[in-house]
């Protein structure tokens, strides 16, 4: 086992493939050998809007997502500098929240679409040669007089994507169960969503709340075997059975997964704790004060 941690918000681990398809060695992302992977995930101090009411237009949005957009592009490449095949990023790290569902508008992009933060992201996984995970507010227009389409003509979606180190965008998970997300609607054909890596086999999505219920957790592992999963999560702690590491780090070990958990880093919201958890051999978390100095494509 092998790890760093860059600035006290990045942790990378070297992890073994528990043979589920998907041996090391070559391949997109390239391969670490010996049946493992290096994983990395990134506990992001949010640059936030702090009027997320106030409704922004959509070069406003741009401007504030290119700011956490740029911290992304840093931390993908030290993360590749050392090795890492797959990073994960926190769910709200891009655009951050609390907004109404008007005030969102200007941030939500259609997905997919090779335009502005897909773009972004697809070029830093491509650049960096590796696989990277992300969280964004994502939409489909749909007829505003077809029911159950919202009365804006649009349905609005806490949304994952997945880049593979080519710059493709090879997953899009909806987020199924929203914790006060008035801002966002609960997709009406929720799906379990894995994608395939050729370094380790396949990965299960999954975000925040949703880990609190069977479907989609626990269904991943029970129905599709999955047992390599994906967490980016904008986690509040509360004691004494909701803080982060703890919770997650209970899951790995119950499900008997590894989980690669990204969190935000909000000191006043009470948001830390992110982790690699590997039940039965090794998980580092870190809980630290985070790094205010951080350091082709579509």
């Amino acid at each position: 086992m092998a790890w760093c941690i860059l600035g006290a918000a990045v942790l990378m681990l070297s992890l073994g493939v528990d043979g589920e398809g998907g041996g090391a060695g070559g391949g997109e992302g390239g391969g670490a050998g010996g049946g493992s992977y290096v994983a990395a995930v990134y506990e992001h101090h949010l640059i936030r809007n702090l009027q997320p009411k106030v409704p922004l237009s959509r070069q406003e949005a741009l401007e504030h997502m290119n700011k956490n957009l740029d911290v992304y592009e840093e931390q993908a490449a030290a993360a590749a500098k050392q090795g890492a095949h797959i990073i994960v990023f926190p769910e709200d790290g891009i655009h951050g929240f609390n907004f109404s569902r008007e005030s969102i508008a200007g941030y939500l992009e259609t997905v997919p679409d090779p335009t502005a933060v897909q773009h972004r992201l697809s070029c830093m996984a491509k650049n960096n040669s590796l696989y990277l995970v992300a969280n964004m507010p994502g939409r489909e227009d749909c007829d505003a007089q077809t029911p159950p389409c919202p009365p804006d003509g649009r349905y609005q979606f806490n949304t994952n994507v997945v880049f593979s180190a080519n710059g493709t965008l090879v997953a899009r998970y909806r987020k199924r169960n929203l914790y006060f997300e008035s801002q966002f609607d609960t997709p009406a054909d929720p799906q379990l969503i894995t994608f395939d890596t050729p370094f380790a086999g396949r990965f299960g999505l999954f975000t925040c709340f949703d880990i609190l219920f069977y479907n989609p957790a626990v269904e991943l592992v029970e129905k599709l075997g999955v047992r390599q999963l994906i967490f980016p999560t904008a986690w509040m702690n509360t004691l004494p059975l909701l803080d982060a590491v703890q919770f997650h780090r209970s899951f790995s070990y119950a499900t008997n997964t590894t989980l690669l958990s990204a969190n935000l880093r909000v000191d006043a919201e009470a948001m830390t704790g992110s982790g690699i958890f590997s039940p039965g051999r090794h998980y580092i978390t870190v809980r630290g004060r985070a790094s205010q100095k951080l350091a082709g494509c579509w």
